[in-house]
C-alpha cells in the first residue's frame, strides 16, 4: 500500500537485494508506540569502500543509536526506534539446587 505522499509502508518481510522493501517498515518504538521507520534511515549511508567501510565501523557507538518512529504519513514522529546496542545481562545465573541426602 501507499500512504497519501506516495511512500510505501508494511512489514519488510522478506527484504534482500531483488526486494528492497517498503520506504516505510514497521517497527515498533522505545515508548511501545507501533509505527514506521524510514528505510533510508534505517540503512544509513552505505561506505564505498573497504578503507570508508572501516572508519564507519569505528566510529559506532556500541550502544547504537535513535532514529524516528513515524505515523503512516511518513511525516509525523511519534517516537525513537533503537538500532544496535545489544543489552547485557545484568543478574548473574541461578546456582544450581542441591539436593539434600
Amino acid at each position: 500500500p501507499e500512504n497519501a505522499r506516495g511512500m510505501t509502508y508494511g512489514s519488510g518481510a522478506g527484504i534482500d537485494e531483488d526486494d528492497p522493501g517498503p520506504d516505510l517498515v514497521a517497527a515498533y518504538g522505545t515508548n511501545g508506540r507501533c509505527g514506521f521507520v524510514r528505510a533510508a534511515d534505517r540503512d544509513g549511508d552505505r561506505p564505498r569502500d573497504p578503507e570508508e567501510a572501516a572508519d564507519h565501523m569505528a566510529d559506532l557507538d556500541p550502544d547504537g543509536h535513535d532514529i524516528p518512529l513515524y505515523a503512516q504519513d511518513g511525516v509525523t514522529v511519534i517516537g525513537r526506534f533503537h538500532i544496535g546496542g545489544g543489552r547485557a545481562l545484568t543478574s548473574p545465573a541461578p546456582e544450581p539446587s542441591r539436593s539434600i541426602p
